[in-house]
């Protein structure tokens, strides 16, 4: 037996004291294939021997005790790896984003409301048109009932109310003088004695007015100028009356005129026979004048002067009559101007008077055709009432007529039909008779909390929805053709054909190019909408569903999205349905037996109506029950861990 030490490895290369640099406390002893652990000396760091007598006998190398050391890299290696992986995750959660979904729960809708159908008049039921869950078309019928208003009674109804309004039709054209109806309508009208007479009336005090009228016109005519034609028309007798008063007066103001003109030139002649004698008169006194002086100093014969006075006696008495025969023929004339007047006057009171009579004619006439006329107005509002009545009793029996069949509101898929064929249908029950599921598309419809409606509305104020974009659907021959961030473009997504290829671009809310992809892959199906979309108008619901279509297939969804779990359909093995957060309700809606919480209604659209099961698509159905996570925002990892922390110090704070 070896006295020396045996090496302590394998490889026969002697161990350091500790063991190649590792501070292990012990080593270990295979022996016979068993493990014993042995203590290294304490300042050699070799291993104790047994004592000498202990020894034991030779072994093959099979039966050699081995010592085994750990080595000290794993160890580091580990630790390394710890901290790495523990810094790496502190960094990362500093770093890096997670989105923050917002939890939710309801159920799938249709985007209308479900119609309940109700029977507008009762009845009994005559036939059910309709099965359990067969789908229906936008006024198709669904019950027939046995009729209760016979076509008779609105036919009658409906007599009545032509008859009536060409009553109507009558008083109206008798009233503005238009077209009046055709004997034959005129015979089935059965107009009331009483109005028939007033229409008479009516119609012959028309013609009275336009008597007077022209009568009126002609007397005008008369005052203004005196000789005109003889008056033709129907009052004829009455204005030859007045035409042989007025003519007459005519004659005598012809008289007197005459007359007036007569005395005028006499006055004329007088007037310079006075001038004559005037001046004869003054010759004579001027020659009486001159003689006189002779005469007294004896030149011509006292004789002389005397015959000379006496011819300028002569001249004075002349001159005297002279203006006597003036002053009476100024006193005839004003006679006759006195007459002339009078007569003027009197044929002026004859027309006046004239006038005065046919006006109080025509007053009269106007008087009584006003009480006339308001008359047949209140026949016409009392028949206006009695036509509003009957068309009120029309809708009643058309109503009650045409609702012997109970047709689909809307188009959807009939369900809780209630009545049975012979059946009594109530029409003052609250319950339908039955319901019909709108055929429109579904919509998640789910509850928010108090406490997470805020982060929905900022995110939904935040992000333009997918209807808020404009859809410009173009060719163009290269990508530089397209709209730039430049063009000041805002919320709008570029469909571009290039090359047999489509192109899309987005612009977000700030004008901002956000995506832009070439050649990208579409569908078949999307491919040959959009061909046929090309050139064309699109309004705005079809715009919205390319613009869907579009951004799903390359990936990136507009608006706030959701995901929505329908519990029917386990998430883990079929997965989830996109969607978008279209409307937030104003106000909470209050506790109720369902939700004892008040929550906020929402209605979430989704991005398709059918789920994959097993490869093949699966249709949606209304009533089906989802989870819904709204995606709000994106927080970093860590402040998932302090909100955690800090809610932990709240709670201590409320102990």
């Amino acid at each position: 037996m070896n006295d020396n030490p045996r090496p302590n490895s394998t490889n026969g290369q002697p161990n350091s004291p500790n063991g190649n640099g590792s501070n292990m406390g012990a080593k270990l002893a295979v022996a016979g294939g068993g493990v014993a652990l042995q203590p290294p000396n304490a300042e050699t760091g070799m291993e104790k021997r047994p004592p000498a007598g202990n020894e034991m006998a030779p072994q093959n190398a099979f039966d050699q005790p081995i010592i085994l050391q750990q080595p000290s890299y794993w160890s580091r290696a580990i630790m390394l790896t710890i901290m790495g992986v523990t810094s790496f995750s502190l960094l990362a959660a500093f770093i890096f984003k997670i989105e923050e979904a917002v939890p939710a729960t309801g159920k799938l809708e249709p985007e209308g409301a479900v119609q309940e159908v109700q029977a507008p008049a009762g009845g009994v039921v005559q036939d059910i048109l309709v099965e359990e869950g067969e789908r229906v078309r936008e006024g198709e019928s669904l019950i027939r009932l046995n009729p209760e208003v016979s076509e008779a009674e609105l036919n009658s109804l409906r007599t009545i109310q032509a008859s009536t309004g060409l009553e109507n039709e009558f008083y109206t054209a008798e009233l503005y003088n238009q077209e009046l109806p055709t004997p034959e309508e005129l015979a089935a009208l059965q107009i009331p004695p009483y109005y028939a007479n007033l229409t008479l009336e009516l119609r012959e005090l028309k013609q009275r007015e336009v008597i007077f009228n022209n009568y009126m016109g002609y007397l005008d005519q008369l005052a203004l100028q005196p000789v005109i034609p003889a008056y033709s028309g129907p009052l004829q007798e009455l204005a030859r009356a007045v035409w042989e008063q007025y003519s007459q007066v005519e004659q005598q103001i012809r008289g007197s005129a005459l007359q007036l003109q007569q005395v005028a030139q006499r006055i004329g002649i007088e007037e310079q026979r006075i001038q004559i004698s005037q001046e004869s008169q003054q010759i004579e006194e001027d020659i009486v004048s001159s003689i006189t002086p002779l005469v007294e100093q004896g030149a011509l014969a006292q004789i002389q002067l005397q015959r000379q006075q006496s011819e300028l006696l002569t001249r004075q008495n002349e001159l005297g009559a002279r203006y006597s025969e003036l002053e009476n023929l100024v006193q005839q004339r004003a006679a006759l101007t006195a007459e002339l007047r009078a007569a003027q006057d009197q044929q002026e009171g004859i027309v006046a008077t004239a006038r005065a009579d046919a006006r109080s004619q025509l007053n009269n006439i106007i008087d009584r055709k006003q009480q006339i006329t308001s008359d047949i107005n209140n026949r016409i509002i009392a028949n206006n009432n009695r036509l509003a009545e009957l068309e009120a009793q029309i809708e009643q029996a058309q109503t009650q007529f045409e609702y012997q069949e109970i047709r689909s509101p809307i188009d959807g898929v009939v369900f809780d039909v209630q009545p049975q064929v012979q059946g009594v249908i109530n029409p003052n029950s609250p319950e339908p008779v039955l319901k019909v599921v709108p055929g429109d598309a579904l919509v998640a419809k789910v509850f928010l909390t108090n406490q997470d409606v805020g982060f929905v509305l900022k995110a939904m104020e935040e992000t333009t929805p997918l209807s808020g974009y404009d859809l410009q659907l173009m060719s163009a021959e290269s990508a530089s053709d397209l709209p730039t961030a430049e063009s000041d473009l805002k919320d709008l997504v570029v469909v571009a054909k290039i090359d047999n290829f489509y192109h899309v671009r987005i612009f977000d809310r700030m004008g901002e190019k956000v995506f832009d992809q070439g050649r990208v892959s579409l569908s078949s199906s999307l491919t040959e909408e959009l061909d046929l979309a090309l050139d064309r108008a699109l309004d705005g619901e079809v715009a919205t569903q390319l613009i869907r279509k579009v951004t799903t297939a390359v990936e990136y969804p507009l608006g706030v999205r959701v995901d929505v779990r329908i519990d029917s359909f386990p998430f883990n093995e079929f997965k989830d349905v996109k969607g978008e957060v279209v409307w937030v309700g104003d106000d909470a809606l209050p506790p109720d037996e369902v939700y004892n919480f008040f929550r906020f209604p929402a209605e979430i659209l989704l991005d398709q109506q059918f789920i994959a099961v097993e490869g093949a698509p699966v249709q949606l159905q209304s009533g089906m029950s989802v989870n819904v996570n709204i995606k709000t925002r994106k927080r970093r990892i860590i402040a998932f861990f302090t909100e955690l922390f800090v809610r932990r110090i709240e709670k201590v704070r409320e102990l």
